[in-house]
């Protein structure tokens, strides 16, 4: 808080002066009415004044967006390596023996664990610091940055699950399911089936100590 102000505020009270004319003297100057309001509560009260539901802060926009960022980049790292290994596991017939399928095949392998070593630790990083956050202030648990995020990535979590599914299910139907499909088909369905418990379980912790530290 600036000290002129907490000075002048001192200085008005000690004359009589009530809030209300306080306040048009400063707005005079060019003081603008949040920065009144602050000096002001944290002269007269003795705790901070809570912020309303749903709000949230720049600094913490920024971490939620950074952390799903880190977190779809994750994922989707983790997805190409599983599809990468199947493919080399069990390859095409037709192109079991080009090299420039091989090649790839370990270019991309290198590709998805360098995004995984940077994505994983990050999004570690960044989410526990928010789940601290929301366990020391339950309030923030209602932050709309955080429950869009979040019912966002449940959405697409549940529609990539249903395609899997139906995806599944047709092929079983057409009798052309091979042992390279239904690994992946279960892979996805297992990596982003965690995902989409894990999110789910945060959502519905409301700043609790679920999960630990869930948010």
């Amino acid at each position: 808080m600036d000290e002129r102000l907490d000075s002048f505020l001192a200085h008005a009270r000690a004359k009589g002066l009530d809030y209300q004319t306080t306040r048009e003297l400063l707005r005079a100057e060019g003081w603008k009415d949040k920065d009144i309001a602050a000096a002001y509560a944290a002269r007269e009260l003795d705790q901070p004044v809570p912020a309303p539901k749903g709000t949230s802060t720049s600094r913490e926009t920024f971490m939620y967006l950074a952390s799903f960022a880190a977190l779809y980049t994750w994922v989707i790292a983790l997805i190409v390596l599983v599809f990468t290994y199947v493919n080399l596991a069990y390859p095409d017939a037709a192109e079991a023996y080009r090299t420039y399928r091989l090649d790839w095949a370990h270019a991309t392998i290198r590709q998805s664990i360098a995004a995984m070593l940077v994505a994983f630790p990050l999004f570690m990083l960044l989410w526990r610091s928010l789940l601290r956050e929301v366990a020391a202030h339950p309030e923030k648990a209602h932050s709309v940055v955080r429950t869009t995020l979040t019912y966002i990535s449940l959405f697409v979590a549940a529609a990539t699950l249903v395609a899997d599914a139906i995806t599944l299910i047709y092929f079983l139907l057409e009798g052309e399911l091979t042992t390279r499909f239904v690994l992946k088909v279960l892979a996805l369905f297992v990596i982003v089936g965690a995902i989409f418990v894990y999110l789910g379980l945060t959502i519905r912790a409301r700043g609790t100590a679920g999960g630990k530290e869930a948010a």
